[in-house]
């Protein structure tokens, strides 16, 4: 027996992938720990999307080295990080392992070396090839002890789809994760009811293009209309579709099914047709913008968020008043924003000189961040004295004398918990709130039928 210890970093699919790393390492005999000083196994699964993400991840390991003087027997990562960058991580770091996003299954051939001194002609194992089919459907959620009512109550991620097919010029996805390939809808319900078995009441369904969906029998419409007719999860969300991808069915299926959260991500990524063609993205800023009108005239009080990337190779002043331009017509209720960086593997990086200067970089990254939070308190502001429908997930960072929940159309709210029964949070109902407040963030507010709970 030996013990282990996952530390993730990035986005919602790492955290799913480190679900899938945990189930594999518990059926060769680990147990997990959250002491990361107690662990004979030390993984850490890394983002490399982002620069100053990969930084961090090396700083990480780095300063997890000293361990094994002590308790660890093998450190290592696995991820995006170790998929792109792996000379570079075994020239910086003497790790034991280094794991790509596809090879996830190899962890079992650590349990050997996690249960004694590892045998140093043994290692680095570095396992780093990618696959045309590995979607790990077949690693049961069910049957693993970490995926239990226990640990996750509420709400739960699905993985659908996995790597990509666009190819967009900053992009390091494709060279990471792979082609695009569907998991079965089959496994995918068979996930999800397991879900709704043990308690959850929230679903979001993962990929890198969700959107584009698809396997033998569905279509991603065909497969949201199976788990709305064969479940009963009461919501339902999903990230993150490109904007090519986005059938008129699709945004008529959210705009009349409740069950479906009126949350769309679109990421946008520049307004300038320019820059858009140069970043590979396939649309043009009118083709944004109509798909933006009709996500709004067919789903009521849609909440509309985006990414935002300012400073790509050639970026005149002119493009990035056609980004700011795009932003204040969408009128995004929030974005994840961003100053380009260079990405290994990437055909930006062999192609387009990174000839922005950082300064001019930050600056106008600097300007839509102002812009967008002044748009967003805004538009929170008009949910003031309406009512909401809340599932409260979990108390707040703030304290217990708020409990954090989102409402059906997925915006973060804090409810006031202070004359609410302790126990009342486990329920996860959805309940009425009158919204009285807001910043750019979150609505703050109170039930407005004391009775409820």
């Amino acid at each position: 027996m030996f013990t282990f210890y996952l530390e993730t970093h990035g986005c919602q699919m790492n955290e799913y992938d480190t679900l899938i790393a945990r189930s594999i390492l518990e059926r060769a005999g680990g147990v997990w720990t959250s002491r990361v000083e107690s662990a004979h196994l030390i993984v850490i699964n890394t983002c490399a999307v982002r620069e100053k993400a990969q930084e961090k991840v090396l700083n990480r390991v780095r300063s997890l080295l000293y361990l094994k003087k002590e308790n660890a027997r093998a450190i290592g990562i696995i991820g995006c990080v170790a998929q792109s960058e792996k000379e570079k991580l075994l020239e910086n770091a003497p790790l034991d392992f280094v794991i790509g996003p596809d090879s996830l299954r190899s962890l079992a051939d650590l349990a050997g070396v996690a249960e004694k001194i590892p045998d140093a002609n043994s290692l680095p194992v570095v396992k780093t090839k990618i696959s045309e089919r590995e979607t790990y459907e077949d690693i049961l959620i069910r049957n693993s002890r970490y995926f239990s009512v226990e640990d996750f109550p509420f709400s739960r991620f699905v993985t659908i789809q996995r790597g990509c097919d666009h190819f967009c010029s900053f992009c390091v996805v494709p060279f990471t994760r792979g082609r695009e390939r569907s998991k079965s809808t089959q496994s995918i319900l068979d996930e999800i009811k397991h879900w709704e078995e043990t308690g959850a009441k929230s679903i979001l369904l993962l990929g890198q293009n969700v959107n584009s969906f698809h396997n033998s029998t569905d279509t991603f419409v065909d497969l949201l209309e199976k788990i709305l007719r064969e479940t009963g999860i009461p919501r339902i969300s999903f990230t993150s579709p490109h904007p090519k991808d986005f059938p008129m069915e699709l945004l008529s299926l959210i705009g009349r099914e409740k069950r479906l959260v009126s949350h769309l991500h679109v990421p946008l990524q520049s307004g300038s047709d320019g820059v858009l063609e140069r970043m590979k993205r396939g649309y043009s800023q009118k083709d944004y913008l109509e798909l933006i009108e009709n996500a709004y005239r067919e789903i009521p009080r849609l909440n509309l968020t985006t990414d935002i990337i300012v400073g790509f190779p050639g970026e005149s002043h002119e493009d990035f008043e056609q980004t700011r331009k795009v932003m204040q017509l969408a009128d995004f209720d929030s974005a994840f924003m961003f100053a380009y960086s260079e990405r290994p593997h990437t055909y930006a990086r062999q192609k387009y000189p990174d000839d922005i200067p950082e300064k001019l970089k930050i600056e106008r990254l600097q300007i839509i961040i102002e812009e967008q939070n002044a748009r967003a308190r805004k538009k929170n502001e008009t949910y003031r004295g309406s009512t909401v429908l809340m599932i409260p997930e979990e108390f707040s960072k703030r304290g217990q004398e708020y409990i954090a929940g989102k409402s059906e159309n997925g915006k973060k709210i804090l409810l006031d918990s202070r004359n609410l029964p302790e126990e009342w949070i486990t329920r996860h109902e959805e309940i009425p709130v009158m919204v009285e407040s807001a910043t750019s963030v979150t609505l703050f507010g109170k039930i407005t039928e004391p009775d409820v709970c």
